[in-house]
């Protein structure tokens, strides 16, 4: 499961206490089982694909080394937020 799609879940779950028998995915189909849901899910995907956000100037930072582990971290604190960095799938 990708992480958008857990934090979905983990928010169903906690905010409107859905079961896991509610949480039917459907492999086959790619899509959750109960109609409800999957319209929800749809809308939280989206939601999160309309984001934009640009990557930090890290062209002052003179250590390439220092740079990459800057934007690594940068991703990971995006993609801990739920949001998915584009070329980054």
């Amino acid at each position: 499961m990708d992480k958008l799609r857990e934090s979905f879940e983990v928010w169903l779950r906690s905010e409107h206490l859905f079961s896991d028998e509610e949480l039917e995915w459907q492999p086959e189909r790619n899509c959750y089982a109960i109609y409800g849901v999957h319209l929800a899910w749809c809308a939280w995907w989206e939601s999160r694909a309309a984001l934009f956000v640009s990557n930090p100037d890290n062209s002052d930072i003179q250590c390439q080394h220092c740079a990459d582990e800057a934007d690594e971290r940068w991703i990971e604190k995006i993609n801990e937020a739920g949001i998915s960095v584009k070329g980054d799938e």
